[in-house]
C-alpha cells in the first residue's frame, strides 16, 4: 500500500509528489497523459509564482515588463512597468521540470494509466486505473486528485460536478508578421464579457486566444481574420484548439482519505482564467497536510479540511472578488468598455502604482478603482449596477 497517490501530474500533482516524497512518503502518481505538462495553456505566470516555483532559464520564452491593451475602437493603451510583471513559459517542460524534481525525491510515476475507479474503505482508498489492456489496482492511505477541470473522478467519490461557473478557451499557435509585444484585445466580437490575446512565444510565433462564457470557436475565427487583415499575422489554416477553465471552487476540497486541487477544484483566477500559480499554491498546502495527516495517522476530514482552510486564507476572497468583478464586465457592452478602459488610463497612476500592481493578485486593484472618487463616481454613472462587494469601503 502506498502513502499517498496522486492522480494528475500537472502543477499541482507534481509539487505534491515533489514536496511529499522528499519528506519520506512512499509517492505514486498516475497520469492518463503520454507526455506530462502536455495541455493547453498560454504559459503565463507573474512575478510572484517566478520568484516561488522558478523555472529554468531556458523554460522561459520572455519576460514581461509590458502589454498594450487594445479598445474595441482600436485605441491602444500601454502599461509598461521598471520590473519584470510576468514570464512566459514553454509549459510543457517547466511542468516536466517539477515532475523530475519529484521523481529525484523518490516519486513513482505511471504515465497512460486512465483511472477508472475510486473507492473509499475504512481504512485505505482503492483505484482502479487502465493501462493498455490491462486493469491495475492500487491501495493508497491518503488520495490527491489533481486531474484538472471537470475531472470524472469528482463524481466517483460523490461530488456533483454542476457547475455552470466557468469559461471556454480557444487558443491557435499563428505566425507573425514581424515581432510583438503581450496584446491583450477587448471587444464582443471579439470575447463578449472577457477578452483576447496575442502573446508572443519564440522566432515568429504566438498565441492568439480568447476566452468567455460563450462558445469561443467562432469567436476566434473572428478575431483571427480581424488580425489577419491587419498584417499582424500570416494568413494560412491554422488548428483551433479548445478547452474549459474553471472560475469557482467546488463546494468542498476534502473528504476522508481525499485531497482535491487545482483545476480539479477549481482554483484558478476569475479575472484570467490562469490557473498555474493557484495549482502550484494548492499543491504546496495539500502536501503540507497530508505529509502531517500520514505522520499523525488521522486521515479525518476534521483534519483534511486544514487544507482547504489554508487555500481559503491566502486566495479565497480574491477570487471572490474576482469572481464579481468579472460578473460585473460581462454586463458591459462596447461603449462602456470603451469608458472604463478610459477611465482607468486617466487614474493609472492612482491605480496602478508599482506596490499595488501584481499579475497574480488582481483585488487590491479591483477595489481600489472603486474607492477613488472621482472614478468610483464617474463607474457608478457609467454602470448603475455595480456588486456591493466592490463598492465596500
Amino acid at each position: 500500500m502506498k502513502d499517498i497517490i496522486i492522480i494528475g501530474a500537472g502543477p499541482a500533482g507534481n509539487i505534491v509528489a515533489s514536496e511529499t516524497a522528499a519528506a519520506g512518503l512512499d509517492v505514486l502518481v498516475l497520469d492518463s497523459r503520454q507526455i506530462i505538462g502536455d495541455k493547453l495553456c498560454t504559459g503565463i505566470i507573474g512575478k510572484e509564482c517566478l520568484d516561488k516555483f522558478p523555472p529554468k532559464e531556458e523554460d522561459i520564452y520572455h519576460k514581461v515588463n509590458s502589454a498594450t491593451l487594445i479598445s474595441p475602437n482600436g485605441k491602444k493603451y500601454s502599461i509598461t512597468r521598471n520590473n519584470t510583471q510576468a514570464a512566459i513559459l514553454n509549459r510543457i517542460s517547466y511542468i516536466q521540470s517539477i515532475a523530475n524534481n519529484a521523481k529525484e525525491n523518490g516519486a513513482l510515476y505511471n504515465l497512460e494509466h486512465r483511472v477508472t475507479e475510486v473507492n473509499k474503505h475504512p481504512d485505505y482508498i482503492s483505484i482502479k486505473a487502465k493501462y493498455n489492456l490491462d486493469i491495475k489496482t492500487y491501495k493508497c492511505k491518503l488520495l490527491v486528485i489533481s486531474s484538472g477541470f471537470n475531472t470524472p473522478l469528482l463524481r466517483m467519490i460523490g461530488i456533483n460536478t454542476q457547475n455552470d461557473k466557468s469559461l471556454l478557451g480557444s487558443q491557435i499557435e499563428v505566425n507573425l508578421t514581424e515581432p510583438i509585444k503581450t496584446e491583450v484585445y477587448f471587444g464582443k466580437e471579439i470575447s463578449p464579457g472577457s477578452f483576447g490575446w496575442l502573446v508572443p512565444l519564440y522566432n515568429s510565433k504566438a498565441l492568439l486566444g480568447v476566452i468567455s462564457k460563450t462558445k469561443t470557436q467562432e469567436n476566434i475565427k473572428y478575431f483571427l481574420k480581424k488580425l489577419t487583415n491587419d498584417g499582424k499575422i500570416i494568413d494560412r489554416d491554422y488548428n483551433i484548439k479548445s478547452w474549459g477553465i474553471p472560475i469557482n471552487p467546488i463546494n468542498k476540497t476534502y473528504q476522508n482519505r481525499i485531497l482535491i486541487t487545482g483545476d480539479a477544484a477549481g482554483l484558478t483566477k476569475p479575472t484570467t482564467g490562469g490557473g498555474i500559480y493557484y495549482s502550484l499554491l494548492s499543491g504546496q498546502l495539500a502536501a503540507k497536510t497530508s505529509i502531517e495527516a500520514i505522520k499523525s495517522n488521522n486521515f479525518s476530514e476534521n483534519k483534511l479540511k486544514e487544507y482547504e482552510s489554508a487555500w481559503k486564507n491566502i486566495f479565497g476572497r480574491e477570487i471572490t472578488i474576482s469572481n464579481y468583478s468579472r460578473l460585473f464586465f460581462e454586463t458591459l457592452n462596447n461603449d462602456q468598455i470603451e469608458k472604463i478602459i478610459e477611465l482607468g488610463f486617466e487614474f493609472q497612476k492612482e491605480l496602478i502604482n508599482e506596490s499595488d500592481f501584481s499579475f497574480d493578485w488582481h483585488s487590491k486593484v479591483i477595489l481600489k478603482a472603486f474607492k477613488i472618487k472621482k472614478l468610483r463616481e464617474s463607474l457608478m454613472k457609467l454602470v448603475p449596477m455595480i456588486p456591493s462587494i466592490l463598492l465596500k469601503k
